[in-house]
């Protein structure tokens, strides 16, 4: 997309979650059922889509981004559910001579994020999720798939070691994480350890049928990517 078409005099607000660059996902990696909604620069207007209200707040888009980090196309979401309302950002990257990727958001059963048609609009998908697709999650949001429900409750900077058998250093630093899981009737909390280092290796979290991967780890943002063993492969 030539991003010139739809140049607009204004700064993009840095990107928040700057240690997601190589966490991305591929802008042409979106489902073709999902339901779409076409953008334009600025407010938009409301659209209801079942039993969500979906306001795309104010759209910004910027032809040569201020620095690496920035995004070309942001979008302020705001959506009202049954349950609680969702507000978050959502950015589109087209750098050069890198594939397009976007940041799909996850809140209740739904996914957010930001795709470009073939006609070069800009557009807002919306789609459910599903098992084996990865998802960014926030702090104090939930995520459903299928009977399965993972809320990212709590994050808190650790110092020192993690257990009796590590000498306590005040050089060490890690992340905690706690994800209250639920299906049905069964619940159930789990904990995982990360450390504040660029390399972090991806880490599997069980529970009963499911695998639950993490991609990424901030303490306001997770990337995940859910698995049931009872889906025959």
């Amino acid at each position: 997309m030539n991003l010139k078409k739809a140049q607009i005099k204004i700064s993009i607000l840095t990107l928040l979650f700057t240690g997601l660059q190589g966490y991305a996902q591929s802008g042409s990696n979106m489902n073709q059922t999902a339901f779409k909604i076409p953008l334009h620069k600025g407010e938009n207007k409301v659209t209801k889509y079942k039993t969500l209200e979906i306001t795309p707040v104010n759209l910004f888009i910027q032809d040569k981004p201020w620095n690496d980090k920035s995004a070309n196309i942001q979008l302020e979401l705001s959506v009202k559910t049954d349950n609680k309302p969702f507000k978050t950002f959502l950015w589109y990257f087209q750098k050069d001579k890198n594939p397009p990727a976007n940041y799909p958001q996850a809140s209740g059963k739904y996914i957010y994020s930001l795709e470009i048609s073939p006609q070069e609009t800009i557009q807002l998908t919306v789609d459910t999720l599903s098992f084996e697709k990865p998802f960014f999650l926030t702090l104090g949001q939930d995520a459903k798939i299928g009977d399965l429900t993972v809320n990212f409750t709590e994050s808190m900077d650790v110092m020192g070691a993690r257990s009796e058998n590590e000498a306590p250093s005040n050089n060490d630093s890690y992340a905690e994480y706690y994800l209250a899981l639920s299906e049905n009737k069964e619940q159930k909390t789990l904990s995982f350890f990360s450390s504040n280092v660029n390399n972090k290796a991806e880490q599997s979290l069980k529970w009963g049928d499911y695998e639950i991967i993490v991609l990424y780890d901030d303490l306001k943002l997770l990337k995940l990517i859910v698995y049931n063993r009872k889906i025959k492969k």
